[in-house]
This record gives structure tokens, sequence and C-alpha cells, in this order.
């Protein structure tokens, strides 16, 4: 076969990756996955929305290497934000690294059809195919880690300072996509000097160039911070006493964890306030005492992740692959081991007993970033860069397994075969095509896009696989307390708090409950024991705030906020709260510079601060969006002005309350009350009636509203109006002394 017919079989393999890609995204466009994003997806999903609209920096420094975010905001600035455009993108991006690739097994392998073949298993491989239909990073990655080869070959062929200082151009485009990949900079640096020489400096001054721009605006953002700050806790979650070496998990917090919390701990224990590198620092080095303090466990449970690298089951991190695969092509592909099992094998061969060209760069490169993996946690997304140069050293392992039973020494097929078995053996459990964490995540769908009964029918799987199932009965509560269903609500809730799943937010929910049907001393009781286990969840602090205010235990309530805001506050919900505590003390200055923090820019951090919890409370419906916070600041701002005698200034932070949010009743409840007090009943009408449209009921509301009836001659409307005012309270005097006069007038008039 000559070198020009295996060029033409390109296309065709071409071909076949489409129509795989094509096949399993029609598969994905019918599923609820398709516009169902969840954890880093949802990251990534609401962080683009955020660039796309306007908020090109962060308020902050980066918890994340920043470039796919952007990437992704870019396609959704030209195409919009629909699931089609972005996995387009990446399934092409994907074909397209067939081209290096090929370029790359032509200079390694010597036998065209295993060059032929390596390209085919790349061009099909089923995991990076899957991480090319989801919002993750990943598959941008790996196949950047091809183009990064290339370029390293390139570079050895051309010997210009063009090639040498576009590979450091790429290799910094890498690292602000994922900084584990600067641990092969000293490996390129290495292999390539003794062609280069002092030309590999290019490659150094070149590498910064994207660097660059991200570290100067975390420096403006007050740290030094190369990249991103997210190091140390990634660390720490995968050296710990607790960890299981694959899951995303902070051990004092729970995999619902909240960046905000890791800083609350960090700054408590070391009794500082501590910028974001320093927080990274902190748990660093907490992953460094348990490798002192327990070599024996940190050295079991690094063994445990190098055979969970190894091994052909697929570690799904943001999903059960199989759970979300079934019923796409890619599932089959997956269960015979073409994206990674198969390889593994045939790759030890090659690396131990094969002898080709390049051999050393793929060999450490595989090396270099497995120690990348293995140093902080386990899963398919991360070993994923790895499978380039695995399959090009499995297919030189498979030229040397030919050659040698061609010689008849048919013990590497045993050996093959002992690897083979022992790669596949799934020894920690993670093959699974169902279980119950891939139902509650589905629920967790099927939530926030309110299909209610969907939701509760997955959240009834799960506990049907584990009754105790974290965080299950947390949502179940959730939808009942959505749907009206109080009692039913507080049943789950107490559930969850039986069962030690998510403890805080169980009984801060359950204070909430109290506090609605007016049983204060409960609400608080319920409250404080959430704080005292999560001093540092935001959810737990804002609730406790708000039962304070509500039950006028204003001072405890000011004392509570000033201290959490006092070290850290971007939360606009518990800013916006403190200042109507400091309304209520009479303190309308700090009131005031509150609520103008609440809508301003500086607020607006938590979608770079990985909150994910946050984010899903939102997306549920049963949290308090930004958007609508920053209505009541303004709205609250108004308030102040209205005192103070500035009704000019008072409409318009009211007029601004509604273009934040066109359905914030309370918007035009209070730009129909000073209509009214212009005498301008049309304009006042329209704006109280749009309140009441809108779903307003208050004292406020109802008498505004017969009051504009009364001046414009409907008196029967005026008293229906004030009827329903008094229904609400009773003893409202002005509406009591109305409705009298009405009614004597109508006497009279009879």
């Amino acid at each position: 076969m000559k070198t020009k017919k295996v060029e033409t079989y390109i296309p065709i393999i071409l071909l076949i990756g489409l129509a795989i890609r094509v096949f399993h995204l029609y598969f994905l466009s019918k599923s609820p996955y398709w516009d169902g994003y969840f954890l880093d997806e949802l990251y990534h999903h609401l962080w683009a929305k955020k660039i796309a609209a306007g908020q090109i920096l962060p308020s902050g420094v980066f918890f994340r290497a920043p470039l796919y975010p952007y990437i992704l905001s870019a396609i959704y600035s030209i195409f919009g934000t629909n699931g089609w455009t972005p996995r387009i993108f990446q399934s092409l991006w994907g074909l397209l690294s067939i081209v290096p690739f090929y370029w790359v097994a032509k200079r390694t392998i010597t036998k065209r059809w295993l060059i032929l073949l390596a390209v085919f298993l790349w061009a099909i491989n089923p995991i990076e195919i899957y991480f090319e239909s989801r919002l993750l990073l990943d598959s941008f990655f790996s196949a950047g880690i091809i183009w990064l080869i290339y370029f390293t070959l390139l570079s050895r062929e051309k010997r210009t300072k063009f090639s040498v200082f576009w590979l450091g151009i790429w290799l910094g485009i890498l690292a602000i996509t994922r900084p584990t990949v600067l641990i092969l900079a000293p490996l390129v640096l290495i292999w390539l000097w003794r062609y280069l020489k002092w030309r590999t400096i290019y490659i150094i001054l070149a590498l910064l160039i994207p660097i660059a721009p991200v570290m100067v605006a975390n420096y403006l953002d007050g740290d030094i911070v190369p990249i991103a700050s997210q190091g140390g806790i990634n660390f720490y979650i995968g050296n710990n006493s607790q960890s299981n070496g694959t899951s995303a998990v902070v051990p004092e917090f729970g995999w619902n964890w909240q960046y905000r919390q890791c800083v609350g701990l960090a700054e408590r224990e070391t009794g500082e306030k501590l910028l974001p590198s320093q927080v990274s620092s902190f748990y660093m080095k907490k992953g460094l005492n348990f490798w002192r303090n327990d070599f024996a466990s940190a050295i079991k449970l690094f063994g445990k992740k190098i055979m969970l690298l190894s091994g052909a089951a697929e570690i799904g991190n943001n999903g059960n692959i199989y759970f979300l695969t079934r019923g796409s092509p890619l599932f089959w592909l997956i269960l015979l081991g073409l994206g990674w099992g198969i390889l593994i094998p045939f790759m030890l061969i090659g690396i131990f007993k094969a002898k080709f060209e390049n051999k050393s760069l793929l060999i450490w490169s595989a090396i270099l970033y497995s120690f990348a993996i293995v140093a902080f946690f386990v899963c398919s997304r991360f070993r994923l860069p790895l499978i380039p140069p695995i399959i090009i050293l499995a297919t030189a392992g498979l030229q040397f397994f030919i050659e040698e039973i061609r010689k008849r020494n048919y013990y590497i097929i045993a050996i093959v075969l002992f690897l083979g078995v022992t790669i596949y053996i799934d020894f920690f459990g993670w093959r699974k095509f169902d279980d119950p964490l891939s139902h509650f995540s589905l629920g967790n769908i099927y939530f926030r896009s309110g299909k209610l009964d969907d939701a509760k029918n997955e959240y009834h799987k799960s506990l049907d696989m584990n009754p105790n199932f974290r965080g299950v009965h947390l949502n179940l509560g959730a939808i009942y307390f959505k749907l009206g269903e109080i009692d039913s609500a507080k049943i789950q809730f107490i559930k969850e708090v039986e069962n030690e799943g998510e403890i805080c937010r169980a009984l801060s929910n359950l204070g909430v409950i109290e506090r609605l049907k007016s049983n204060y001393f409960s609400a608080l009781s319920y409250g404080r024991q959430a704080l005292v286990k999560c001093p540092d969840n935001p959810d737990v602090i804002y609730n406790y705030g708000l039962t304070l205010y509500i039950s006028k235990n204003y001072n405890t309530a000011d004392s509570l906020l000033y201290d959490l805001c006092n070290q850290s506050c971007d939360d606009t919900r518990i800013l916006n709260l403190w200042g109507v505590v400091e309304l209520a003390l009479g303190d309308t200055i700090t009131a005031k510079e509150l609520f103008g923090d609440v809508v301003s820019s500086k607020s607006q951090k938590f979608i770079q601060q990985y909150d994910i919890g946050a984010i899903y409370s939102e997306q549920a419906g049963v949290g308090a969006s930004e958007r609508r916070v920053r209505c009541w600041a303004y709205f609250n701002l108004a308030q102040i002005e209205m005192k103070r005698g500035d009704s000019k200034k008072s409409e318009e932070y009211l007029n601004l309350s509604i273009a934040t949010d066109s359905t914030f009743a309370q918007g035009y409840a209070g730009l129909g009350a000073i209509a009214l007090a212009k005498n301008n009943l049309i304009d006042a009408e329209n704006k109280l009636m749009r309140a009441e449209k809108l779903g307003l009921k208050s004292i406020e509301l109802f008498f505004n509203l017969a009051a504009v009836k009364a001046r414009t001659g409907d008196f029967d409307s005026a008293k229906i109006y004030l009827e329903r005012t008094l229904e609400i309270s009773p003893e409202f005097v002005p509406a009591l002394k109305a409705l009298k006069a009405l009614n004597n007038y109508s006497e009279k008039s009879e």
C-alpha cells in the first residue's frame, strides 16, 4: 500500500467519523440533556452568556482557566445560545484534528495500514465524540494536544523562528484552557534542545503571550495568579482521607460545595482575610499535610488512582457516561473498549517492546500528563488528552504483537490477554449502566425546566435504588414547596435531616417553612442549627437573616450580616437584606450604600466563583435571581428618596427596577403611587392595574387603586378595592374611614 493510497482513505475515515457524530447529536437532541445543562456544563453556559451580554471581565480573580467560556461566548454572540452551534463547532474541531493526527502517525509508525488504523481509531473514538457533545473544554483540549505534538515535531523539522514561536503560542493557548498542560512544557523544551539549542527561548517567550492578559486581569483584581486559583482546592479534593480518587468533593462540605464555603473555612482557620491565591495555597498545604501525616493512606490512594486511570471503566465526572449514551451508537463503541480499554495492553507493549520514531516524546508526554491527573483526581474527561498519544503507542505495540506472532512467539498473546482481562475488571464498581445519581441528576434537569412530575418520578427512582441518597428528599421538598404543599415539603426536609444528607439546606428550609407559618421561635431555632453547621453557606445565612428581620430582631440580624460582609460578601441577596435591616434601624446612609453595591457590578461574582448551588437555586425557580434582587435594591433606593422628599429621584429608581425586570410588580405599584400623588390619574391607573395583573396583593396597592377609582367617579370599584384592602388588614384606619365616607356619600345620593 503506497502512502498516496493511505491518504485517499482519509476522507472515508472523516466521513465515518462525521456519521457517528451526526447520529450521536441527533440522539442527544431528542433527550432532556440537550438543553438540560448541569454541573460544569451549566457553569460554562452561564459564564459564556455573561460574557456575550457584555460582562467581558469577571469581578474577581479567575477561579478556572477562562479560554473555553470565551470561545463559547463568541459562538453565542454570533449564532445565539441554541444547543446546536457549540456542539457542531466542537465536532468539527474534533474532525479537523484528524489531519495533524495523521501527520504525526505517518512520522511515527512504519506500517502504512497501521497508520490508517491509528487515524481510524482516533476518528471514531467514542469518548472524544461524547465530550464533543458536552459544553465542556475537554474535547477541545484533547484535540489541542494533537496539535501540540504536531507543532513540536514540525519545529524539529522546520527549525524556523516562526514554527518555534507558534509552538509556544499554542502551548500558552492550551495553558489558559487547562493549566495542567504546563507539565509538558519542560519536556518540549528538553526534547527540542538537541535540535534548536538556544532558539527554544522563543517557545518560552511565546508561551507567555496568551497567559499575560489573564495574569494582568487577575493582578488588576488584586492578586498575583498566573491563570486560575482552583489548583489548591482541586489538589486537596484528590488528597484527603475521605477522597475516593474520582469525585470532586470537598470533604468538609460534600459534593454541593461552594467556593464561598472554602474561603470561609480557610479564613477561619488562619484568622486572616485571604486572597484567592492564598486560599489556593491553604488547600494545597492541607493536601500536602495528608501526605505528611498519613503517608500510608496517601500512597494507597495514589495507587488506587493509578488503577482507576489505567482501567477500562469510564468514570463520569459530569454524569454517568454509560447512562447518558444509552441509545446512542457511542454506547456500544464504549463497551467494546474502543475509547480506552482496548488500547492499554497494546500501549504497554509499545512502550516496553516496540521501536519507532518519536517514541521518547510520546511516552514521556503520556507519563507526565498521567502524573498530572493522578496528582489530583481521576475521571474519563481528565484522561481524555492521553488518548491521542496512547493510540499511536498502542498501534506501534500492535505492530510488535503481529511480528511476534509471525515469529511464533505466542507468549505475547498470553500477555495481551492477561493485561486485557486485568484492565477490564472493574475493581471499584464504576461500570454502571443505571445508578441513583443519574436519576437524581435527570430529576434536577426536569426540576429546573419546570417538569415537576417528571422530576418527582426520577427522584423516586433514585430512592428506590438508595433510600438514603443524599439530596433527593431535599429536592422533593423543594418541589412540594414550589407547588404550595408546605406540609409535604416539611416532611421531605425532615427526612433529609434524618438521613444526614444535605442537613444545612434542609434545616434552613425548615426554618423558612416555620417563618411562613409565623412560628418565629421554631424558625429561628432551625436557622441557628443550620448556621452552626454551615456558617459560610449564603442560603443559610440569608434565610436566617431574613427570619431575624421579619421577627424584628434587627440588631441580631445587623450583627450577623456585618460579621459576614465584613469578611467577604458578594451575594446580592445578603447585601440587599442588610440594607433593609439598616433601614429598619434608621440608618439610611448605610442602607443606600448597600443597595448601591447590589445594583453595581461589584456584586456579580458568583459565576466566576463556581457556586453551582446558587446557580441551581435560581434555575429551579426556588431562589431569588440576581436580576430580581437588583429590582428590590432599586425599589428600596426609591423608598429612601421618597422619604427624603425627592420624588423625581425616586421615580428614576422605580423606572430602573422595571427596566431590569418588566415583571417586577412592586416597581409599577410605586410608579402608580407617584403618578397618583401628581394627580396623573390615567398613568396612575395604568401602572397600578399592571401591578395587580402581575399578582401583587398589598394594602398600599389596593388603597391607591381605590383612590384612583374614587377620583375618577367609579365609586363602586373604589368600594371593592377598599374592601380588598381591609381583607388584608382589617384595622387599616385610612381604608376604614374612606369606606365609611363612600358609604355615607352613597346613602346621601340615594
